[in-house]
């Protein structure tokens, strides 16, 4: 499995999102209150952290996205924000990169939001 690079940030979670599945199924009754069970036990965490790279970092990014996860079809070892344990997350979608600042590759500075997954 791939491990989140050491070239990259490794706890940049400020400002992240974290949004734990709702695993219950909610059933109205005829009468009286409705009735709640687990629909399932394994549920997903979605975890959405912006990331800055500067054009390095983005290159080994995208080395990374397109390598080691496979266009992002696999899963990778991380810091649980939470936790600071690892976990294994995994992409939701394609990065959308917005150039915040010029100048030649290396001083480039892009922004991210990354829509990722908690395994259970």
């Amino acid at each position: 499995m791939a491990a989140w690079p050491a070239s990259l940030p490794q706890n940049q979670f400020l400002n992240m999102t974290d949004l734990r599945q709702d695993a219950r199924v909610r059933t109205k009754m005829d009468a009286g209150p409705a009735k709640m069970r687990p629909r399932f036990t394994a549920a997903v965490r979605t975890v959405v952290t912006p990331l800055a790279l500067d054009g390095t970092q983005r290159q080994a990014f995208d080395s990374f996205w397109i390598n080691d996860t496979q266009e992002g079809s696999l899963s990778f070892s991380w810091t649980d924000p939470v936790t600071d344990e690892a976990v294994n997350f995994r992409f939701v979608s394609p990065p959308a990169w917005k150039l915040v600042t010029g100048g030649n590759t290396a001083n480039r500075l892009w922004q991210a939001d990354l829509h990722l997954e908690v395994m259970p």
